[in-house]
């Protein structure tokens, strides 16, 4: 329950030990500013002190000392580049690179603008970081990006019955006939998608790097 008797303030007012880390607060004159450090990079942890004076509306007033640690960013993410897409391709494709386990975790930046997962790439360097479960986002690494309008020639791959096997075999590679552009696809040019599972029972696995894995006691092979 709310007490009516709770002093009632009527201004606050924050002020800055060391002189320009005022900056750092989106307003000196409200509760609780938002803290957005805009300072040199640092290599240590920086610590900024700030006075906050509270007036009540009976004229009395109160200083309270309020210290914020800084952290250095973490080291930038290692990334692979150049990266490579088919047109049409989104900021998302590129976060998708860096971690396909948490797109929500990566940030993309062009030209230090942050993207949204909808931005249209195209051929040019753009800036990624990871944000850390603390909210602390990393130093930004550069990533080269090239977009091109692939040509994608996808064949079938028909296998036929064997002598039952005792462990599971690898009997051939769903990307081995097919091209991208007139070159041989490769897990970094395209995306393997299962759109009709096999079904239930002993049936083959298609592996993410395009090996098609034959369990034990199935009998097939590729033609």
């Amino acid at each position: 329950m709310y007490n009516t008797q709770a002093p009632t303030y009527e201004r606050y007012t924050w002020e800055a030990v060391t002189a320009g880390d005022l900056a750092h607060l989106s307003d000196a004159n409200i509760k609780e500013p938002v803290f957005s450090y805009a300072g040199a990079n640092i290599t240590t942890t920086k610590t900024i002190t700030y006075l906050l004076k509270v007036k009540r509306t009976n004229a009395c007033e109160a200083t309270q000392t309020v210290t914020v640690l800084v952290t250095p960013a973490p080291n930038a993410p290692t990334v692979t580049t150049p990266q490579y897409f088919c047109a049409p391709a989104t900021a998302l494709d590129l976060k998708l690179k860096i971690n396909a386990m948490a797109t929500n975790a990566v940030k993309a930046y062009s030209a230090g603008v942050a993207l949204t997962d909808t931005d249209t790439l195209q051929d040019g360097i753009y800036q990624v970081s990871l944000v850390q479960s603390s909210g602390c986002e990393s130093e930004k690494a550069n990533v080269t990006v090239s977009v091109t309008v692939c040509n994608i020639v996808a064949k079938d791959d028909l296998y036929k019955p064997f002598a039952p096997i005792t462990t599971a075999t690898i009997t051939g590679n769903i990307l081995s006939n097919d091209k991208v552009g007139g070159v041989t696809a490769t897990t970094a040019t395209v995306d393997i998608t299962n759109i009709t599972s096999a079904g239930p029972g002993i049936v083959p696995i298609v592996k993410t790097n395009g090996d098609v894995e034959v369990p034990a006691q199935y009998t097939c092979r590729r033609i």
